[in-house]
């Protein structure tokens, strides 16, 4: 699933749900997209604050139904993740 939030997206595996601070719904089951590999460059969590690569330690300590992933490093600092700094090369 793919969320727009102001100029940026924010990329969830197929099957979750998006959670949009405030909201008291889950978002629209059309909004639904299949999360290619390509796009998953970059991931964190949806209750943290850093973004990380992949295959860092930190990243694959976040639950599958909490991590949210982005293409660029641009998108994940839009969305107001900072670098992990465990992550060698962000």
């Amino acid at each position: 699933m793919q969320e727009e939030r102001g100029q940026f997206q924010v990329i969830y595996p197929e099957g979750q749900q998006a959670f949009v601070a405030g909201a008291t719904e889950p978002q629209n089951e059309e909004n639904k997209t299949t999360v290619s590999e390509s796009e998953k460059n970059y991931v964190a969590s949806k209750t943290g604050s850093k973004y990380h690569f992949p295959w860092c330690s930190g990243a694959k300590a976040i639950k599958e139904e909490n991590k949210v992933y982005f293409a660029t490093k641009a998108e994940a600092e839009r969305a107001g993740y900072d670098p992990a700094a465990n992550c060698k090369g962000l």
